[in-house]
């Protein structure tokens, strides 16, 4: 028998105190030490989120990261102005926000400063040798410019670079508004406390999760078969428990689903499939009562009739039955649909017909046409939609027209550069020959590389620069009502 060393067996008293405190069963507590005590040799705690958590900010200075090519900054810096004219001739500073980086590219420290150029916000990151995200901290300013905390959070790792357990302090704040250039935040003197401990088995799955916010605490206990496919969660939290299930066939495909939910609410799917991994049947029962039934009956071209049939569970006498059959064609698109149901135990018919031209294997034009029928109620409605490509098979066109009194008729243009990407971008209603929307694309030589972004709406106009690496130059977003604002952004290397 292995001998659990002193950590752990204070971390294991830490946690049955936790659970004891809480109320929480005493399945769960005998569960989970069993996972603790069977787990100790293997050393595999960890978190359920990536293996590290890496700062990785710098990207989001880029349009397209993957043009970055490394490149690391002492800083950059966001600066955000309003403006009465387009121009920004007479320009106000509304914020700057200023992201310090260490030698390795790693965002350190942050500076936010308001209108007044005054302290807001400052948020402090730490990194271990193994770049390790180990603490973050954040602080808030009052107008006078002192400094309180506002958040910590703690991380802690193993060797494999697995959280051993987050913890957070958070403070309760009262957010009270003063004029448009101010905001102050009232300190209520008290903090949010949370934390997570988790436990993986040596395969690296997560077989026992703790999380605890105030007075919620969630525990999960997960098991795996030999293939590292879930099999079971169990789940309990703040009184209530729930189990999942799932029984998987030779292929890996789940052929039972199991999912209980305290007090005895049981809901169980069992799925067929063909050779293909593609469902066949499927039935869900409620409670020991069929709810729905779902088929696929598939041809040799793969097109495909289903029917889905859902039933009224509470043994209501006017149920609210619904039987829907739907015919795809071999490309899967919709043939047909033809759904009867009963409302109100009153039956209610929807059809809806497709008639499809291809040309070249590519849907050019879709006629739908729906009937309704039932309950002194009938209408018919028919919706045309019209495609185009270029010769490279690009969607170039689409228009759509009809439908009834709901429906709106709409086209959509667009234009491709040399390497197939969009240029631009139009859409069109019924009420006007010019476009409401226009979205441009202008890029660096290379076609690749996005230099312009141009969005053209009816009251608001935005444009995006970008540099030749792709980094983020500014935003200028014009208005008709006369508040602009334009981004820039600073970058020292």
């Amino acid at each position: 028998m292995k001998h659990i060393s002193y950590n752990c067996f204070v971390d294991l008293l830490s946690y049955i105190y936790i659970m004891i405190t809480r109320q929480i069963h005493l399945h769960f507590i005998l569960s989970a030490l069993t996972i603790c005590i069977s787990l100790h040799a293997h050393a595999q705690w960890g978190s359920a989120a990536a293996d590290s958590i890496i700062n990785s900010d710098i990207d989001a200075y880029y349009n397209d990261p993957g043009k970055r090519n490394n490149q690391k900054f002492k800083s950059i810096t966001r600066v955000m102005y309003s403006s009465k004219d387009t121009n920004f001739h007479k320009k106000t500073l509304v914020s700057k926000t200023k992201a310090v980086f260490d030698n390795t590219g790693k965002q350190v420290y942050t500076l936010v400063t308001d209108i007044k150029q005054r302290c807001v916000d400052s948020t402090l990151s730490m990194y271990d040798s193994k770049n390790n995200k180990t603490r973050q901290t954040d602080y808030i300013f009052d107008s006078l410019g002192k400094r309180s905390l506002y958040s910590d959070e703690v991380y802690t790792y193993n060797d494999q670079g697995k959280v051993l357990k987050d913890s957070m302090t958070e403070s309760i704040e009262d957010v009270r508004l003063e004029g448009d250039d101010n905001v102050e935040l009232k300190k209520t003197g008290r903090f949010e406390i949370t934390y997570s401990y988790n436990r993986y088995d040596k395969a690296g799955n997560l077989v026992w999760q703790l999380q605890v916010e105030n007075e919620d605490t969630t525990i999960t206990l997960s098991t795996y078969d030999d293939k590292n496919r879930t099999v079971e969660n169990k789940t309990y939290n703040s009184g209530e428990w729930g189990i999942e299930r799932m029984v998987y066939d030779k292929d890996g495909n789940i052929t039972e689903h199991v999912e209980v939910e305290s007090p005895g609410d049981t809901t169980i799917t069992r799925s067929v499939y063909d050779g293909r991994h593609r469902t066949v049947e499927e039935k869900k029962f409620n409670n020991g009562k069929l709810g729905s039934f779902e088929s696929n009956v598939y041809n040799s071209d793969s097109s495909h009739v289903n029917t889905k049939e859902e039933y009224e569970e509470d043994g209501n006498s006017c149920p609210n039955n619904n039987k829907a059959v739907t015919t795809y064609d071999t490309h899967y698109n919709q043939v047909s649909k033809i759904t009867n149901s009963l409302k109100g135990g009153i039956p209610f018919t929807v059809k809806v017909l497709d008639k499809i031209q291809y040309e070249n294997g590519r849907m050019v034009c879709d006629t739908e046409t729906t009937e309704e029928d039932g309950n002194m109620y009938m209408s018919r409605s028919t919706m045309i939609t019209n495609y185009k490509f270029n010769a490279s098979g690009d969607l170039v066109y689409v228009e759509e027209r009809g439908g009834g009194q709901y429906a709106t008729n709409s086209k959509t243009i667009k234009a491709y550069n040399s390497y197939r990407l969009t240029t631009k971008v139009e859409e069109y209603n019924s009420c006007s020959d010019k476009p409401y929307s226009t979205n441009i694309v202008i890029f660096y030589p290379d076609d690749e590389t996005i230099k312009e972004e141009i969005e053209i709406e009816i009251e608001e106009k935005t444009i995006k620069r970008y540099g030749k690496d792709s980094r983020r130059l500014e935003i200028i977003r014009s208005k008709s009502n006369g508040n602009n604002e334009k981004i820039e952004w600073e970058y020292q290397e």
